[in-house]
C-alpha cells in the first residue's frame, strides 16, 4: 500500500482536505492509507522514516507559518523517496517558478481558492500517482521500494520470494527473481504486504512462490530454492492462508 502524507497549517483546510483523502481511499482506491496529516513539517519528516519505504504521494502546502517550510520538506522527501509524486496545495502562485528552479518535478500545483475544484484536482493526483508510477498498466502491479546502500530499487511483489532477518541488527535480506538486496528495517513494517506470510520470527515468504509444505517437518521450500522451517504455531494459520490464496487464484481465473 501506498502512503499519502498531507502538511497543510490552516486547521480548517487540514480537516477539509483529509476528508477528500479520506474519501478517495474509502471509496475509490484500497492501495493507498493516509500516513500522516500535519501542520508541522517536523510530523511529517518523523512519521516518513516510521513508514514501510513503498513510493508515496505528498500533498504540501508550501508556506507554513510564512516560512516555505514545504518546499524545504519536498526537498527533502525528493531525496529519500524518489518514486514518490509531491503535489503542492497553496494560495501563493508565486512560489510555482521555485518548484521548478528546485527540480521538484510537482505532480501538480493546486489553488485552494475553489474547494470543488480542490476536490477533482486531488482525485486526478491519485490518478496520475499511478500513470507516472507504472506507465502503460491499466491497473498497478504491487511493487516494494528497497534502498540497498546508495541506490533504490522498485521490485514487484511478484518477484519477490521472502523478507528475512540477518545477524545484522535491524538489517533485512530481500531475496527477489534477479538477486539479493539488504536493507535497513524491521520485519514487523512489512507484515501487511498482500500475498505474503509471517512464517516465523524472522521470516516473511511470498504465498504464490510456496513450491511444497512437508507438515511432518514443518519445512516448505520455495520456487527459487529456499527452504524455511515453521513451527506447529504458525502451521493452521499457513494452511488458511494457503487455502485463501488458492480460492483468489480460482476466483481471478473465472
Amino acid at each position: 500500500m501506498h502512503p499519502v502524507y498531507l502538511l497543510e497549517d490552516n486547521p480548517g483546510q487540514l480537516q477539509a482536505i483529509t476528508g477528500i483523502i479520506e474519501d478517495y481511499i474509502l471509496f475509490h482506491n484500497k492501495s493507498f492509507y493516509l500516513a500522516k496529516a500535519s501542520s508541522e513539517p517536523e510530523e511529517i519528516a518523523a512519521a516518513f522514516s516510521d513508514q514501510p519505504k513503498q513510493p508515496g504521494l505528498y500533498f504540501f502546502d508550501i508556506e507554513i507559518k510564512g516560512q516555505a517550510e514545504g518546499l524545504s520538506l519536498a526537498q527533502e522527501i525528493k531525496r529519500l523517496d524518489p518514486y514518490g509524486r509531491i503535489a503542492f496545495i497553496t494560495a501563493h502562485s508565486s512560489y510555482a517558478p521555485l518548484t521548478l528552479q528546485q527540480h521538484l518535478e510537482p505532480l501538480a500545483y493546486i489553488h485552494k481558492a475553489d474547494f470543488d475544484s480542490l476536490r477533482q484536482e486531488i482525485i486526478t493526483c491519485f490518478e496520475l500517482f499511478y500513470q507516472r508510477l507504472y506507465p502503460g498498466q491499466e491497473t498497478k502491479q504491487a511493487s516494494l521500494q528497497i534502498k540497498a546502500g546508495s541506490q533504490t530499487y522498485l521490485v514487484d511483489l511478484q518477484d519477490l520470494y521472502s523478507i528475512q532477518t540477518t545477524q545484522k541488527p535491524h538489517i533485512l535480506e530481500f531475496t527477489t527473481r534477479s538477486s539479493t538486496l539488504q536493507s535497513y528495517g524491521a520485519l514487523k513494517d512489512f507484515d501487511q504486504l498482500p500475498g505474503f506470510f509471517r512464517l516465523s520470527q524472522s521470516a516473511l515468504v511470498n504465498l504464490d512462490h510456496i513450491d511444497q509444505v512437508s507438515p511432518l517437518t514443518r519445512r516448505l521450500t520455495l520456487s527459487n530454492g529456499q527452504v524455511f522451517a515453521f513451527s506447529r504455531k504458525y502451521k493452521a494459520a499457513l494452511n488458511q492462508a494457503l487455502a485463501e490464496r488458492e480460492k483468489q487464484s480460482d476466483q481471478k481465473a473465472k
